[in-house]
């Protein structure tokens, strides 16, 4: 019987000559859609016309063309010959397909040949339809022909194919636009189209092509081989290209969505995604009912009918052991409740603080709207706090101290800021910012400071941690026995504090190691949980440097971020071991931990702040063109509203760099470093942005980053050049060389609705 699904308790189960599979379907939101057709299908052609979906399905004693009708397929006719049947295209109420090498249409439920009467001998071996053209192609593989076929009259046009001695394989495909532009993909000699009765190369690299619903051309090809970098590129005219994403892959082919420029991209190893303008969606697995390594995977047709994603799965019999071999399935898009990862930022305001060099320390949204920015003078001997306006278009007040400033943290419960120097920490009164509420000497610099809802505060200098209550009286003082202590956190809901940092250790051979940890203790010094921190002569497979750097507490969760110094690190797994199963997410070659070197990795991960269990955590690097790993250097992590800011220093590059774009205007060409932002969904598990703030020669650094619902601030150090500037900028041009930068990103429009800046 065909396949047939169902659900029994929380297991999946595909069904066919008396076999299963079985796999956990709590993440699989595909519907196999296969009733109607006979046993073990082949399908080798799929189209759809007047919201009709069209198979042509061989390898069975039903051979034909099928149509689906409703959830059932029905036969219209079985194969023009016995040979097979291949290529379907359905055209203004005309259905043609290919077989054995030649052109045939359904007339009156009977096939007629069309390329049998044609004087030269040229098979046919697969059609495409599109702007009211019908192309065929024939020939062999290397010196391919193509000949357009008039539906109206029956003639044929040999369209004089110049090209010859191409590289002979058979992974080609033909693909005819909305402007009547004929595009051909050569398997590995280039990208070919026939425009205006010319001929001419439209790419030297070959990839894969395909349409979006408005009929954008679209080419995905991989970066460089072995790389797995797909990268997506739309096509401008004049035999321009622009890059629009990058995914894992080599490069899937694409399918005219359901509305715009929208396409959908589905490679069977690599999963389903959906692209238009900056946005890139990720579509659900198409695997995770069943148990098969994705190598066994592959796309053979995808299309979509009145916005509902249909795609033919094959398996592949070498690196499976499943008797199913193929399946329809089908996802109705509801892309308006999924997270998409966008190419631009949009930003409300971009700014410099001052025409002189001055040094950015952190930034802070405030409770009543406006902006507090840490600085210290070029000479880090005063520190300053500048209340910055909501639109930062002024300087609305600062306050000096007589030390640097080194920490600063927010407190909402009465409007203070709470700052950390080189002698003391201030509580600084906003509403009356000229009124310093406690001055409290401390021993040294501070590293860090932490402030809980309750307006309790906390500071940590020289490994050594002081909690106060919201009126500046200790409640404890706490030495930490470990080598660095970079950040603490108070718990909002009960008396524990959150530690980070990292140990100088030893590697069983005696080489030096940097360990990281992360801990929780109650005020009185009671132990709660740690996770890494492991003896370094246990770490003989997990050689690289880690450090954590930053903590923050939200609703009971932890948002940690650090960095490890290659990718045999610890930080692959739970933090309570340092072998097994990997735990970090990956989104694409960004994360994977292959094609690595020493360059520091970013890590950013989510905890239970009671417990300690690691629940997601993810290792981002950059990638040089060859796909080798570079840095990805951090510095501070913010997490509100369903996000994970990380802000930091991306060297090249990033991810689809070429791509970026802030208010729609390019990112400017690497000179360095960039001054980078990068946003993930809380759960760690998909990108949604990661960009720089460099638009004409202005490396850097993000050094500070806070968000809520609406807005993001992202403060930079910019190292020359000049950053993305505003209407009503305090500073619209870098005098400084050395600058403070401010920006603040409108998160609805950039993350929510996504404006098309196209």
């Amino acid at each position: 019987m065909a396949a047939t699904a169902g659900l029994l308790g929380s297991v999946y189960v595909l069904a066919r000559n008396g076999e299963t599979t079985t796999g956990v379907s709590d993440d699989f939101e595909w519907e196999i859609v296969d009733d109607g057709l006979p046993d073990a299908y082949d399908v080798h052609g799929m189209d759809a016309h007047d919201g009709t979906l069209y198979l042509t399905v061989r390898g069975s004693g039903t051979d034909g063309l099928f149509k689906l009708d409703g959830d059932n397929w029905v036969h219209i006719a079985d194969r023009p010959v016995a040979y097979g049947i291949d290529d379907v295209v359905v055209a203004d109420g005309r259905v043609f397909v290919v077989s054995h090498w030649h052109l045939f249409e359904l007339v009156d439920g009977e096939w007629e040949c069309l390329s049998c009467r044609r004087e030269d001998d040229e098979w046919v071996k697969g059609i495409a339809y599109g702007d009211g053209q019908l192309i065929a192609r024939g020939g062999d593989d290397t010196d391919p022909e193509f000949y357009r076929f008039d539906v109206s009259d029956g003639e044929w046009e040999n369209l004089e194919f110049p090209f010859d001695d191409l590289d002979g394989k058979p992974h080609v495909s033909l693909l005819v636009d909305d402007d009547g532009r004929i595009w051909y993909q050569s398997n590995y000699s280039g990208i070919f189209v026939y425009e205006g009765g010319f001929w001419s190369t439209a790419h030297e690299d070959s990839g894969a092509l395909g349409l979006g619903a408005d009929g954008t051309v679209y080419l995905a090809k991989e970066r460089a081989p072995t790389t797995q970098i797909a990268q997506f590129y739309e096509y401008q005219g004049d035999g321009e290209w622009s890059l629009r994403h990058e995914s894992s892959g080599y490069g899937p082919s694409c399918v005219p969505g359901d509305s715009g420029a929208r396409a959908i991209c589905i490679s069977g190893r690599f999963g389903a995604l959906a692209i238009e303008n900056h946005r890139l969606w990720t579509l659900p697995p198409l695997d995770a009912d069943i148990d098969v390594e994705n190598t066994a995977l592959r796309i053979r047709e995808t299309v979509v009918v009145d916005g509902t994603v249909y795609a033919v799965q094959d398996f592949d019999d070498y690196h499976t052991d499943t008797d199913i071999d193929q399946r329809i399935l089908r996802y109705e898009l509801n892309l308006d409740d999924r997270p998409f990862y966008t190419t631009n930022i949009e930003l409300e305001a971009g700014t410099y603080l001052d025409d002189e060099a001055i040094d950015p320390q952190s930034v802070h949204l405030g409770a009543d709207g406006r902006i507090l920015v840490a600085t210290n003078d070029e000479d880090e001997t005063v520190g300053s706090l500048m209340y910055v306006s909501a639109d930062a278009t002024a300087i609305e007040g600062t306050h000096e101290f007589d030390e640097p400033v080194h920490a600063v943290d927010y407190d909402r419960t009465a409007n203070r800021a709470v700052v950390g120097g080189d002698e003391h920490v201030f509580v600084v009164d906003l509403d009356d910012p000229e009124t310093i509420a406690h001055r409290d000497p401390i021993d040294g610099a501070a590293d860090a400071v932490s402030v809980d809802a309750r307006g309790r505060y906390a500071v940590a200098e020289n490994n050594t941690y002081t909690v106060y209550d919201r009126d500046g009286e200790t409640l404890t003082t706490e030495s930490v026995e470990r080598s660095y202590l970079t950040d603490i956190e108070l718990d909002d809901d009960d008396d524990t504090i959150y530690q980070v940092g990292f140990d100088n250790k030893s590697l069983p051979g005696g080489n030096p190691v940097q360990v990281a940890y992360a801990t929780a203790y109650s005020f009185d010094g009671e132990f709660r949980w740690q996770r890494f921190g492991f003896d370094g002569g246990n770490l003989e497979d997990n050689i690289a440097d880690t450090r954590l750097y930053g903590i923050e507490y939200v609703d009971g969760e932890l948002f940690v971020l650090g960095e490890s110094a290659g990718s045999k690190t610890i930080f692959r797994y739970d933090g309570e071991r340092y072998a097994g199963d990997e735990i970090v997410e990956r989104v694409d070659h960004y994360n994977n931990l292959w094609d690595t070197a020493s360059a520091h990795i970013a890590y950013h991960a989510r905890l239970d702040a009671e417990s300690g269990d690691v629940e997601s955590a993810q290792l981002t690097m950059a990638r040089q063109d060859d796909g080798e790993s570079n840095t990805f250097s951090v510095s501070d992590v913010s997490a509100a509203d369903g996000r994970v800011f990380v802000a930091g220093s991306t060297c090249a590059s990033m991810a689809a760099r070429d791509a970026q774009s802030v208010n729609g205007e390019p990112v400017g060409e690497y000179r360095g470093c960039d001054p980078a932002l990068l946003v993930t969904t809380d759960d760690i598990s998909q990108r949604l942005s990661w960009s720089s703030f460099n638009r004409e020669e202005a490396p850097g650094e993000v050094v500070s980053v806070d968000a809520d619902a609406d807005r993001t601030v992202v403060l930079a150090r910019i190292d020359g050049g000049e950053s993305f500037i505003t209407d009503g900028a305090i500073v619209d041009r870098n005098e400084a060389g050395e600058a403070a930068y401010l920006a603040v990103v409108d998160n609805e429009a950039t993350y929510e609705t996504g404006i098309d800046t196209t």
